[in-house]
């Protein structure tokens, strides 16, 4: 599954020097809602803000304009901006 992170206000973290934000959400793939929250937990600890699923993505994309950032194994890979996410999400369908 595909989980989305978001950040308050004052929950700026540099993660490989990419910077999540206010602006952005942060992209886990995950096997299920628990270890997506885990890995957000160990990645900002208890600063961010809400997570979202995959069904709620189109609601929510507005409000964020640096788009959605992957996280992967190591460190983040590239940006994604709203026009990029439904070719992302093609290519990663399980």
């Amino acid at each position: 599954m595909l989980m989305y992170i978001s950040f308050g206000q004052q929950h700026t973290h540099r993660v490989n020097g990419i910077t999540f934000d206010c602006d952005s959400l942060a992209l886990i793939k995950c096997a299920d809602h628990a270890e997506g929250r885990e890995r957000a937990f160990e990645l900002f600890g208890p600063k961010f803000m809400t997570d979202y699923r995959e069904e709620d993505l189109d609601r929510i994309i507005e409000h964020f304009p640096r788009g959605v950032i992957p996280v992967e194994q190591g460190g983040i890979d590239w940006e994604l901006t709203p026009d990029h996410l439904s070719a992302y999400r093609r290519k990663n369908e399980d």
